[in-house]
């Protein structure tokens, strides 16, 4: 990016900015939770930054993502598996923290409620983000590698 262009940039924006290079494909929530933005704000700052070309925002999903200018097609489709909202990444958490348990354990420990657990939870199944293994009526859950990779934590051996 030209040197101008930056000098131009209020100190906030130059900070979003600096962000979104480092971290191509962030969610805008993300962004607003990082940096201590207000909502109003970021949009704002993301606006300017996007009518100068340097940043780009796609709509995947519900997720409005964020990229430095001209990402290639790889890194856009690479960001969007790994964005959990915080619900999911709740159940997640806890599946890669305590496996081996049943879905009605998980629910009792959530406060999202049974029913928003079981969804996530069938998502994740689809995905191949946890197995579950079965014996009678009794169903528990394991992360796979995978899991551990779209939360950034190291597997377990």
């Amino acid at each position: 990016m030209p040197r101008v262009q930056r000098t131009v940039l209020k100190e906030r924006q130059r900070l979003l900015l600096e962000v979104v290079e480092n971290r191509p494909g962030i969610p805008m929530a993300d962004l607003e939770a990082l940096l201590g933005y207000g909502w109003g704000s970021l949009y704002t700052h993301l606006r300017v930054l996007e009518k100068l070309g340097l940043v780009e925002v796609r709509a995947r999903g519900k997720f409005r993502l964020v990229f430095p200018a001209g990402a290639r097609r790889e890194e856009v489709d690479a960001a969007v598996p790994r964005r959990l909202g915080r619900p999911a990444r709740a159940v997640a958490h806890l599946i890669v923290k305590d496996p081996g348990r049943g879905i009605e354990e998980y629910a009792a420990k959530l406060p999202i409620g049974r029913r928003a657990s079981y969804y996530h939870v069938e998502r994740f199944v689809r995905m191949g983000l946890v197995t579950t293994g079965q014996e009678g009526r009794y169903v528990d859950l394991r992360p796979t590698s995978k899991l551990y990779e779209l939360l950034g934590i190291p597997a377990k051996g």
